[in-house]
């Protein structure tokens, strides 16, 4: 992002969290609201735009928690340093989520881990 364009200084004061297009909330779980409270307060805290592309919408694997509202898809600003990022929110989510970088995009799932130790 650009801060000496029009577009670029626009995007620069709506920092945050922003649902794309067809993206379905309706149904999400508990748990997964809380995830997306974690995530907006670390995109204000970071000045990083995140744009959230799925929860219950979209096309899936056939056991994704995406259909049980438990999954999130999101991209974040190019300009972002991305390791330390997804690492800074692995850490505030804590055990209880899974937070994969995919690549194009980061995904983020409720998946309490049974077991041993818990």
């Amino acid at each position: 992002m650009r801060e000496d364009t029009e577009e670029g200084l626009q995007l620069k004061h709506t920092l945050g969290l922003r649902l794309g297009l067809g993206v379905r909330m309706q149904g999400i779980r508990p748990e997964l609201l809380l995830a997306l409270m974690i995530l907006l307060d670390l995109c204000r805290e970071t000045s990083t735009i995140v744009i959230v592309t799925a929860i219950l919408n979209g096309a899936h694997m056939r056991n994704s928690l995406h259909y049980t509202g438990a999954a999130v898809d999101f991209v974040i600003d190019l300009a972002v340093e991305r390791v330390p990022w997804v690492t800074e929110l692995r850490d505030r989510l804590g055990v209880t989520y899974d937070v994969l970088d995919e690549g194009d995009h980061i995904h983020i799932e409720y998946q309490p881990h049974f077991g041993a130790g818990t």
